[in-house]
């Protein structure tokens, strides 16, 4: 009997106050995109009042490429941002990321293996 494989939620926080943490925060969404092989997730992106130039575009290009975007006008601080998203996620298990990690291949698969080998589901 094959397992149908849980649906994990990506939360990732940004809060983008220059030109260098944008670049961060792209940077990490495109990490995620290319290296989450992972079959069943969602990625939400809490905008914790971003002020430099270029937020609204990040924020479109992120939706564009399937994220749900959430964007506070005051900033939630560390906790609240990861709150927001985890009160819009839709799934068992949460992956929190701040806009400066950058993620390698297979690296939702291998944490879920923390949670026991009957969650393991590789498909190529």
């Amino acid at each position: 009997m094959v397992k149908t494989p849980p649906i994990v939620s990506i939360v990732m926080i940004m809060r983008n106050q220059n030109h260098w943490l944008l670049e961060c925060s792209r940077r990490c969404f495109k990490s995620i995109k290319e290296h989450t092989v992972y079959p069943a997730y969602e990625l939400i992106v809490v905008d914790s009042e971003s002020t430099t130039k270029g937020w609204r575009e990040l924020n479109k290009e992120f939706i564009e490429q399937g994220a749900i975007v959430f964007r506070s006008e005051k900033n939630l601080g560390f906790g609240g941002s990861f709150n927001s998203g985890l009160n819009l996620t839709s799934s068992e298990y949460v992956f929190f990321v701040e806009n400066d990690v950058i993620v390698t291949d297979f690296w939702v698969t291998n944490a879920l293996r923390c949670f026991g080998s009957y969650l393991l589901f590789y498909i190529h």
